[in-house]
């Protein structure tokens, strides 16, 4: 996943909470320029515990794959959800 997906995906979450990007800096401890960044993905490497403590709040974590490996259908429900 490229940075600017995962800032995309995110900002849905945020959204879907109803947080505005203060809201949820405050809860992670993070700034809203952070939480801008990230969402837009730039400003270089936003920093995996940062990242984690983000994704905590929507009960998310990160998974390791191998690049190519198609999605499993849980990942396909939960897409299908959002």
């Amino acid at each position: 996943m490229h940075q600017q997906e995962l800032g995309k995906q995110i900002a849905s979450l945020r959204k879907h909470k109803g947080w505005d990007q203060t809201e949820m800096g405050r809860r992670a401890g993070v700034s809203r320029a952070f939480v801008c960044n990230l969402e837009r993905g730039v400003g270089g490497d936003p920093g995996l515990r940062k990242v984690l403590r983000i994704l905590a709040l929507f009960s998310r974590t990160l998974e390791i794959r191998e690049v190519g490996e198609p999605p499993t259908l849980d990942d396909l429900l939960e897409e299908q959800e959002s």
